[in-house]
């Protein structure tokens, strides 16, 4: 996509402009209502972005940008609202949750993600910003990555294309479950298995 910029870079999304302002890469997050630890072999990536309102109009909460984090190979990852709830930006967070933000208007906001630590390190990550319901423009921000992680270059043109990830299978009855049991895929307390898209 044209539409790629760095930190720093302000770009058109529908009728706002976006500019990432800082990421960082966290551990522990301690700045907002409780603390919140990241799972094992996590890491946060906590995202500071202005928005501002460049239309004429006033621009409604569905019409506001969809904030995701985009892999080396094109996977897009959701915010994580436990531990955004656990995070506020230094210069504070006045983003607008339910009212308008009317033309003209800037605001400082924030959100974190909760990616897996040796995935981070892996390439070139980007924050993409979705237009609103009603349209269809996007952004992508390439963002450093955490100290010691690979610079091999990745073309942003394959975000375009990129899949959200595998959802987790519906429950199934125990009937099922022991219809489809495999004997081979048993251990005990501390031993590692898989099980779908998951190890348990």
């Amino acid at each position: 996509p044209k539409n790629t910029d760095s930190i720093g870079g302000a770009l058109r999304v529908g009728p706002v402009e976006v500019v990432v302002t800082r990421v960082q890469y966290r551990k522990r997050l301690t700045d907002g209502l409780r603390p919140k630890v990241a799972s094992e072999g996590a890491v946060f990536v906590a995202v500071d972005y202005n928005i501002k309102n460049v239309s004429r109009k006033p621009v409604e909460m569905f019409d506001g940008p969809v904030v995701d984090l985009v892999s080396p190979d094109g996977i897009e990852f959701d915010w994580d609202l436990d531990a955004a709830s656990s995070y506020e930006r230094s210069d504070g967070n006045n983003g607008k949750v339910v009212s308008d933000l009317n033309p003209g208007i800037t605001t400082r906001n924030d959100t974190v993600f909760e990616i897996s630590s040796e995935m981070v390190s892996e390439g070139q990550w980007f924050v993409k910003f979705s237009a609103g319901f009603w349209e269809s423009s996007e952004a992508l921000i390439k963002i450093p990555g955490p100290e010691g992680s690979s610079t091999k270059p990745v073309n942003p043109s394959r975000v375009g294309d990129a899949t959200k990830p595998t959802e987790l299978q519906p429950r199934i009855t125990p009937k099922q479950q022991l219809a489809n049991f495999d004997p081979k895929n048993t251990d005990s307390i501390g031993g590692a298995l898989r099980v779908g898209p998951v190890e348990v």
